[in-house]
């Protein structure tokens, strides 16, 4: 994907991370020429109705949610010609949670708290939209500094929300994130 141009719209520049559903580049944006966050369905994932429409619901919910604790999306679409679902987002500069559990363990209170506090920020936002993250674990927490220096921790990958009230018997009510947490 390197130097690609995604939609005619974002500009791959670097692979930030893979995942089981797809991977996260940095990208430069054509029009305005910052820096942002692309999330790309790995493009086999496209031939099941389940992971588009997990997807989708992934970027609207996401989207719904404007928090400084939960990633700010930007736009969402599927790109005709190279038959991929993106999704772009905020970049953020940092490390997730489970980086910092894994280089600072045993961690002080005086640590998590203030970490423990805004991601239960964020939460209660989604709750307020009727949001349900249903997958929170370390690996989706993302703990960037603001630009007045200070620690903001970002609740990321709504892949498997639930919208309270639109609960459906499907595929997508059987996925209960990870088990290990």
């Amino acid at each position: 994907w390197m130097g690609e141009v995604i939609d005619s719209k974002y500009e791959v520049e670097e692979l930030l991370g893979a995942g089981g559903m797809g991977m996260v580049f940095r990208a430069r944006r054509a029009l305005l020429g910052d820096e942002v966050a692309l999330k790309i369905l790995f493009p086999h994932f496209l031939k099941s109705d389940l992971q588009r429409r997990l997807f989708t619901d992934e970027a609207i919910s996401t989207a719904q949610v404007n928090h400084p604790n939960v990633i700010t999306i930007y736009d969402a679409d599927v790109d005709e010609r190279y038959k991929v679902a993106y999704m772009v987002m905020e970049l953020l500069e940092g490390q997730s949670f489970k980086e910092l559990m894994i280089s600072e363990a045993p961690m002080r209170p005086s640590t998590l708290y203030p970490i423990f506090i805004q991601v239960c920020e964020g939460l209660h936002a989604a709750h307020h939209m009727s949001i349900i993250h249903r997958d929170l674990k370390p690996d989706n927490i993302f703990l960037a500094m603001s630009d007045e220096g200070e620690l903001v921790a970002k609740v990321l990958d709504f892949g498997i929300a639930a919208v309270r009230g639109e609960v459906k018997e499907d595929e997508q009510n059987k996925l209960l994130g990870t088990l290990r947490y």
